[in-house]
C-alpha cells in the first residue's frame, strides 16, 4: 500500500495533548497517501490508546469524536491506508493490533509484503492474538511480537523481523510496543528503501518533539529542523522510558521506489535532498528532448500531478484546464471502482482556456489504467482544438507491483490494449499508436527507461521494466535475486 506513517516523539516525556495534536496534523497532511482509512495509536502510562475508521482524518477524527476523547500521550504514531490486496475493512484499518501475554504492539506500514501466509499459521498456533486483521500488516506485527516474547531486547526483535521479511516486497514500518514491566517500552521504526521515510525535530511554545513521517513537505509548518531522510535499511527504536534512541544500519536494503518520485509523493517533498518538483520538471524537460513539441502548440500540464512536468517541458499556458473548486482533492488513481475514476475526471476538469483551431500538447506524470487523459482529450475538441497530444513523464507501467502501489495487470492500459508488456517496455513506438487510437490522442509520447534512469538514478523500476529487487511473482514467475538488475 502507497499509505503514509507517522509518528511524534516528545522529548520531555510528557503525556500531553499538544502530542496527539501534532499526530493529527500529520495525519492530515497526507491523507494525499491514503484515502481509504486512518488512525492514531496514542501511548501514555495507561497503556495504547487506540483510534481507527475508515474514511479521511477529518471523518474519523470529527470534532465530536475529539471533543468526547481524552487523547494524549508521551508519543504518538499514526497512518493514512491506500489499500491494494487486503480488505478495506474496519479491522484493517491502521494500526493494527497484536498481543499475547501481556505484551501489546501497535503496528503501520507503507507497502506489501507477499507470502506473509508462511508465518501465520505458527503464530497463530503460538498464541498471537491478531484481533480479527488478516492483512500482512498484522502478519509482520505477529512475527515481530512473537521475536520480542523470545529476544526481549527489542532493537534485536526488529532486526531478526527485518530479516525475515525483506525480500518479499518493501516496507516502511512505525510502531509501539509495550509490556507489563515498562522497561521495554518504545516506539520503533524500519525501512528497507523502497518506501520513503524522514525525521524532522521541532518545538511548540513548551515542549521539544521529534517527527518521523512517508514525506518532508508536513514538516515546514511544524517548524522542522535537521530534516534528514532515514536510511535504506535502518531500524530504530526509542525506549520511552530512558528518551535514548538505538539505531542500526542493516547488511541488506533496496533502491528508491521510481513510482514514488514520479507521482506518489507530493511535489513540496524533499527526494534526494531537492524539492520532487525539480526532478519532475527535469523529468519533463527529458521528455521534450525525446518528443519535441508540436509547431504553434499550446502546452498545459494536467492538473495537478502533470504540472511539473508541464513546466519542464515548456508549458505556454498554465489556465487552459481548472480544477472543479468544489469537490475536495481526491486522487482518482485510488477509487477502487473504474465508474468512479472516470466520475472523478469527468466532473473535476474544465478547460477554460482559448484552444480553438489550435494544437493542444497535455503534459502528464503517467498513464496506469487511462482515465483522465482521454476526458480532456474530448472536452478540449469539444472547445474546438486542432489536436489533441499528450507527452508522460515515465515510461509506460507494463507491470504489477509488490511492494505497496496499487497497480494490477488486468487494470493496466498495457492489458486492455493487449500487447506484450515486456515488447513494451523494450520499444514503445507500436504500443504508443495504438494508445492514440484508443484513447482519441492525435500522437503519444513516453519518456523512454533510459531517459528516467538519467534523472533518477538507481531506483526500483519494477512497474516500467518488470525487473523487481525482491521476490515477487510479476510478470512471469521471477525468482528473488538479490543481482537482479533494478536500474
Amino acid at each position: 500500500m502507497g499509505c503514509g506513517v507517522m509518528a511524534v516523539i516528545n522529548q520531555g516525556g510528557n503525556s500531553s495533548a499538544e502530542t496527539f495534536g501534532f499526530t493529527r496534523y500529520l495525519l492530515e497532511e497526507l491523507k494525499t497517501r491514503g484515502q481509504q482509512g486512518c488512525g492514531i495509536t496514542m501511548y501514555d502510562d495507561s497503556g495504547l490508546q487506540r483510534y481507527r475508521g475508515l474514511g479521511l482524518p477529518k471523518e474519523v477524527f470529527a470534532p465530536t469524536v475529539i471533543e468526547n476523547s481524552a487523547f494524549r500521550g508521551k508519543v504518538g504514531i499514526g497512518h493514512t491506508r491506500y489499500k491494494t490486496k487486503g480488505k478495506n475493512s474496519p479491522a484493517n484499518a491502521h494500526p493494527v493490533r497484536v498481543s499475547k501475554n501481556g505484551l501489546t504492539l501497535d503496528l503501520t506500514m507503507n507497502g506489501e509484503i507477499s507470502e506473509h501466509h508462511l508465518w501465520r499459521d505458527e503464530l497463530e498456533r503460538k498464541g498471537v492474538d491478531f484481533y480479527g486483521s488478516g492483512n500482512d500488516t498484522s502478519t509482520i506485527g505477529g512475527i515481530l511480537l512473537q521475536e520480542c516474547c523470545e529476544k526481549k531486547d527489542p532493537l534485536e526483535a526488529l532486526e531478526s523481523t527485518y530479516n525475515k521479511i525483506f525480500g518479499y516486497g518493501g516496507f516502511t514500518l512505525i510502531g509501539l510496543y509495550k509490556d507489563p514491566k515498562r522497561e521495554n517500552d518504545c516506539m520503533f521504526y524500519a525501512r528497507d528503501g523502497i518506501r520513503p521515510l524522514s525525521r524532522c525535530e521541532f518545538s511548540s511554545d513548551q515542549e521539544d518533539f521529534i517527527a518521523f513521517a512517508s514525506e518532508t513537505a508536513p514538516f515546514e509548518n511544524l517548524g522542522g529542523k535537521n530534516i534528514t531522510e532515514v536510511n535504506a535499511g535502518e531500524i530504530g527504536v526509542y525506549n520511552i522510558g530512558s528518551g535514548e534512541f538505538e539505531t542500526k544500519r542493516m547488511d541488506r536494503s533496496n533502491p528508491p521506489c521510481f513510482f514514488e518520485y514520479v507521482y506518489e509523493m507530493r511535489p513540496d517533498s524533499l527526494a534526494m535532498g531537492k524539492p520532487l518538483n525539480y526532478l519532475r520538471q527535469a523529468l519533463g524537460g527529458m521528455l521534450k528532448l525525446e518528443h519535441p513539441a508540436v509547431p504553434n502548440a499550446i502546452i498545459v500540464g494536467l492538473p495537478n500531478s502533470g504540472l511539473s512536468y508541464g513546466g519542464g517541458y515548456g508549458a505556454t499556458d498554465r489556465n487552459i484546464f481548472m480544477k472543479n473548486p468544489t469537490q475536495e482533492f481526491l486522487r482518482s488513481f485510488m477509487f477502487d471502482q473504474p465508474e468512479l475514476r472516470k466520475e472523478k475526471a469527468r466532473n473535476g476538469l474544465s478547460v477554460i482556456g482559448e484552444v480553438r483551431d489550435r494544437p493542444v500538447i497535455m503534459v502528464d506524470d503517467s498513464i496506469v489504467r487511462n482515465t483522465v487523459g482521454p476526458v480532456a482529450a474530448e472536452k478540449l475538441r469539444k472547445k474546438g482544438a486542432s489536436e489533441v497530444h499528450i507527452r508522460v513523464g515515465s515510461p509506460p507501467i507494463i507491470g504489477p507491483c509488490g511492494s505497496g502501489i496499487d497497480t494490477h495487470m488486468e487494470d493496466l492500459i498495457v492489458t486492455a490494449l493487449k500487447f506484450d508488456p515486456r515488447k513494451v517496455a523494450e520499444n514503445h513506438e507500436a504500443f504508443e499508436k495504438k494508445l492514440a487510437e484508443h484513447s482519441g490522442f492525435d500522437s503519444v509520447g513516453y519518456l523512454s527507461n533510459e531517459g528516467a534512469k538519467k534523472i533518477c538514478g538507481n531506483c526500483c523500476y519494477g512497474c516500467v521494466k518488470g525487473i523487481y529487487p525482491y521476490h515477487f511473482e510479476g510478470l512471469e514467475k521471477t525468482p528473488f535475486s538479490s543481482e537482479a538488475d533494478i536500474g
